[in-house]
């Protein structure tokens, strides 16, 4: 029998969207940093009054403007997408085309 070692290799998470119905960036950021092999690296809200928030939350992490901007740095690999429904599958195909993996937490289209 062999035994192999496995890699912890740490998955850095970027948030897409901060919005406050529910609160639901800071609940999934609080998860991420809670789960063992996730780092919470950066957050985006298009809103400056939640970019505050997320700044306030997490003030360790990096905070943008747009999307583009999170999704060109290296040290993403899984977009976190937290936004309203009939925009979750332009985003998620620019997480997509960006390499990024992407954990979507409802539906991507309502129809076909």
């Amino acid at each position: 029998m062999v035994n192999k070692k496995l890699s912890k290799k740490v998955i850095r998470c970027g948030l897409i969207g901060y919005g406050a119905i529910f609160n639901c960036g800071k609940f999934h950021g609080l998860k991420i940093q809670a789960m063992e092999g996730l780092e919470l690296k950066a957050a985006f809200s298009q809103s400056r009054e939640r970019t505050n928030a997320a700044r306030l939350d997490f003030p360790e992490i990096e905070i943008y403007n747009s999307i583009s901007s999170l999704l060109e740095q290296a040290d993403i690999d899984l977009a976190v997408v937290i936004t309203p429904h009939h925009t979750h599958a332009s985003i998620v195909l620019a997480c997509l085309q960006a390499g990024k993996h992407v954990l979507l937490i409802n539906r991507c289209v309502s129809r076909l």
